[in-house]
């Protein structure tokens, strides 16, 4: 597809803003304040974000609640310098394992009461806790403790001192009101009234959740940190990617993350009241394998625990043309789990095991595999060579998932499909009970997260498959905890070379994040690790308000 002049390329975090002008009434707004922003989304499954959440739960969160500190522009997780204060209004390092902080004393939760040092041990205590499983526990493992000091200021004290330490205390924990839930038991907190009607300390309160549906918020006008741009937010769920452009195009939502399909992106660029919006991408599809027995975890699964066997299957697939058939020119090539976005990307990273149809029949052939009956389907002691393919709600996750299908049965590989909703595909993965899985992983900015997603750290959490290699992990935790960024750069790059070689994964793309938003909207910023962070700022043009701007205004 041709880009035209309305296609925006940002580097980082800037984008260019393009106008428009048409025939529509004229609105305005006495106060000054008016806007609603309609985001086209996937389903909101959870408001209180604990346990293997999706991006959409996520981004709510980052509005409903607030975390002591976000990583700033330069997207550097290393010391504090560029960290932007959030619940936090100062901080200092007592010494080489110790931090203090201090809280802003003008936060309040959305009930009026104020945010304390308290809420903080307490959260530390939920997202640390074993039974919780949060999906952030591997990230706070280096942290011993979190203790309230007095009212307003808490002290985090490590295990080791390592560079990251002021990143891993501020980022990784929403906030939660200890005056709320403290009384409530951790295995109770998911079903708990709260998670339906949460109380937050951000800039956004929920005015109403339809499960499955819409999720209303709006805008704290007395925050601390100031009222956001858009007094009004709306989460839409659409039924795929689709159907969010389908809502967009016709003008019902404002703002849809990404647009994937080359067919939409062309809708959108014929759409006088939407411009695209590119930005770096912190997204990976693979298909993971699972190494553990998906009838029985205590023993090794009884095809992919075979390392020759994985790295033939790899050989088997053509991933260009995979990545051609299913994203076109809006991906790029997957040189293992890292992407772009993250400082330890370097484009002369090789992508891993090269496509080589031949050499994977030679060393499938070496492992007892032939076809013995002629079916065109590799067999040995009786058994084929055949697994499930688990596939959750995407386009491009089944048309992948056919291609690869395609591609393996030439090799005398038989896959089949098994598309399930989104709450069968982490059940499944959360207990193992599946061979294969097309998935995706969001990275956060440190490069950190391959020391806890491919390693036992994230057994419970994100390595379902249960991938694990000591010197992998060995190189990984030295590369995060090393204070020469060069040294630890060239283990980073060594432990991605033995993940490619282990092949616990096919490695297929990164998609390229393309988003669409209404012109109407200013300031608009898109983080490629929370493509909805930046919404706060968003504020509508007083000369291009529309009738959905004006709700609530009197």
């Amino acid at each position: 597809m041709k880009r035209s002049s309305r296609f925006v390329v940002i580097p980082a975090a800037t984008i260019l803003v393009a106008g428009f002008s048409s025939c529509t009434p004229e609105y305005s707004c006495e106060s000054g304040w008016c806007g609603t922003m309609v985001v086209a989304s996937a389903a909101v499954q959870s408001l209180l974000v604990l346990t293997q959440p999706l991006d959409v739960d996520l981004g709510i969160a980052d509005l409903i609640y607030s975390k002591l500190a976000e990583v700033g522009p330069t997207f550097n997780t290393v010391g504090d310098a560029d960290f932007v204060p959030v619940l936090a209004s100062g901080w200092t390092f007592e010494d080489n394992l110790t931090i203090s902080v201090s809280l802003n004393p003008m936060a309040r939760w959305h009930d009026g009461t104020p945010v304390t040092a308290r809420d903080v041990a307490y959260t530390f205590g939920v997202y640390q806790n074993p039974v919780v499983n949060s999906a952030a526990r591997s990230r706070l493992r280096t942290i011993e403790s979190v203790t309230a000091i007095d009212s307003m200021t808490v002290v985090f004290r490590f295990r080791h001192y390592y560079p990251e330490q002021f990143y891993d205390a501020v980022s990784h924990m929403h906030i939660l009101p200890s005056h709320v839930l403290e009384s409530v038991a951790p295995e109770d907190l998911r079903s708990h009234e709260f998670a339906l009607h949460p109380i937050g300390c951000g800039p956004y309160r929920v005015v109403r959740w339809t499960p499955g549906e819409v999720v209303e918020l709006a805008a704290d006008s007395a925050h601390y940190l100031g009222r956001p741009g858009t007094p009004r937010i709306i989460w839409r769920a659409v039924a795929g990617p689709t159907a969010g452009v389908d809502e967009i195009v016709a003008d019902r939502a404002d703002f849809l993350y990404h647009v994937a399909e080359p067919a939409d992106l062309e809708r959108v660029e014929s759409s006088p009241h939407l411009r695209l919006v590119e930005y770096p991408s912190s997204v990976y599809n693979f298909v993971g394998f699972n190494l553990r027995d998906p009838d029985d975890e205590s023993r090794p699964h009884p095809l992919f625990s075979n390392r020759t066997l994985r790295r033939a299957i790899v050989m088997a697939v053509d991933r260009a043309a995979l990545r051609q058939a299913v994203m076109g020119e809006y991906a790029l090539p997957l040189v293992g789990p890292v992407t772009p976005a993250l400082p330890i990307w370097d484009e002369e990273l090789p992508e891993g095991i090269p496509f080589d149809s031949a050499g994977a029949r030679v060393a499938l052939t070496g492992l007892g595999w032939s076809d013995s009956d002629g079916d065109g389907v590799l067999d040995r002691g009786g058994q084929p060579l055949e697994f499930e393919l688990l596939v959750p709600p995407s386009e491009p996750r089944e048309r992948g998932a056919l291609v690869l299908q395609d591609q393996l049965g030439r090799s005398g590989i038989q896959m089949t499909i098994a598309e399930v909703e989104w709450a069968a595909f982490f059940d499944r993965l959360g207990r193992g009970a599946f061979d294969a899985q097309y998935s995706s992983l969001v990275q956060d900015p440190s490069p950190a997260a391959l020391a806890t997603d491919w390693t036992e750290d994230g057994f419970e959490e994100y390595n379902f498959g249960k991938y694990l290699n000591p010197e992998y992990t060995r190189l990984v935790r030295e590369a995060r905890d090393g204070f020469d960024r060069a040294e630890s750069l060239t283990k980073w790059h060594a432990a991605l070379k033995i993940i490619n070689e282990d092949a616990p994964a096919i490695w297929l793309y990164v998609p390229r994040k393309i988003a669409a938003v209404h012109t109407r909207f200013e300031n608009v910023f898109i983080s490629p690790f929370q493509p909805w962070i930046g919404i706060p700022d968003f504020q509508v043009s007083p000369t291009r308000l529309i009738e959905r701007d004006l709700y609530g205004v009197n």
